[in-house]
């Protein structure tokens, strides 16, 4: 029977048992699908009073999850190879020390992303990247299947501060806009009035020298607008 492993992962809140969500900061983990259509699924979880402590393996991920998430490449893998995944599962069981998501990881202490490839590793599977420091959702990316989708925000990134974004930083970045200086026509030919704005500072923005300054149009009628949106200005 021939098999083909995927790691999974999701973002916070995705998860239909939150008992199981207790890390607030996603979770990955393997399923192996074999040509019968069967699924086996496997991830590490934290331990529920304290982050560095013996977690838990649990083999019903493919059922706790719900939404897309990230998906990695197909991974085929021998018999051999998938007896030792196997076998580092149930080692596995036998007591191992979750710790957070971005930190290093060492013999027997992971978190759920660095536990999945480490477990790749431990089969003697194709993996071409360190275990080292990931976060959940990143073990996909590296596996060069999926970009960062466009919807994502800074929080996306983690939602434990400090080891994630800070709620400032992230409301800066979601919440910047553009900005493009308003055009000002001369409608009727004879001019237009201007009013310095107050402050020194002025910007070179081509580094081709300062020519103009920033000014308040004035007098009668204008039109104004920036790029493809107009409006009438009294």
């Amino acid at each position: 029977m021939t098999a083909t492993v995927y790691v999974r992962s999701v973002m916070p809140g995705t998860v239909k048992n939150s008992r199981r969500d207790i890390s607030r900061v996603g979770h990955a983990w393997i399923e192996i699908h074999h040509s019968d259509g069967s699924i086996e699924s496997a991830g590490l979880y934290p331990n529920p009073v304290a982050y560095t402590a013996p977690g838990e393996v649990i083999s019903t991920d493919a059922r706790d999850y719900a939404g897309r998430g990230l998906t990695s490449d197909p991974i085929p893998v021998t018999s051999a190879e998938l007896q030792k995944l196997r076998e580092f599962v149930e080692l596995s069981k036998r007591g191992v020390t979750w710790t957070l998501p971005g930190y290093g990881s060492g013999e027997r202490t992971w978190n759920c992303a660095t536990w999945s490839i480490a477990a790749l590793q431990y089969a003697g599977a194709d993996v071409r990247f360190s275990s080292s420091g990931l976060a959940p959702w990143f073990i996909p990316l590296y596996m060069e299947k999926d970009p960062l989708p466009s919807t994502w925000t800074a929080e996306g990134w983690g939602d434990i501060h400090p080891y994630g974004v800070d709620p400032t930083t992230n409301t800066r970045f979601t919440s910047s806009r553009k900005n493009s200086s308003p055009l000002v026509l001369d409608l009727d030919g004879d001019g237009i009035e201007i009013s310095a704005l107050t402050g020194a500072v002025l910007f070179d923005h081509n580094a081709d020298g300062l020519r103009t300054g920033t000014a308040w149009a004035g007098g009668r009628r204008r039109l104004a607008g920036a790029g493809p949106q107009w409006q009438w200005l009294d």
